[in-house]
């Protein structure tokens, strides 16, 4: 099986890199889920504290890993995906 050209160069880059490219799409959560859903890698590098820093803190103002219920959670992703549910239950057209 022949790799495309773009993947093997994906492929090559640095986590570093990738993850300071990826916080450039924050505090877009569709775009950040947009490249969470593009590869198992992606999907892992994108869970990144640094990024969903930055998404909590446009998204709620969160600098901490706190659900809206008050209770620390394991990561500001899991902390996101919390305030995200809460808000798409509040408004499900969002």
């Amino acid at each position: 099986m022949e790799v495309e050209p773009e993947a093997e160069l994906f492929g090559s880059l640095p986590d570093a890199l990738l993850i300071t490219l990826f916080e450039n799409l924050a505090p877009s959560i569709a775009d950040l889920g947009a490249v969470r859903a593009a590869c198992i890698r992606f999907a892992a590098i994108a869970s990144d504290d640094a990024i969903w820093q930055l998404v909590c803190e446009g998204l709620v103002g969160l600098s901490s890993p706190v659900g809206p219920d008050g209770q620390e959670c394991p990561s500001l992703f899991a902390a996101a995906r919390e305030w995200c549910a809460l808000r798409c239950a509040r408004r499900p057209w969002v």
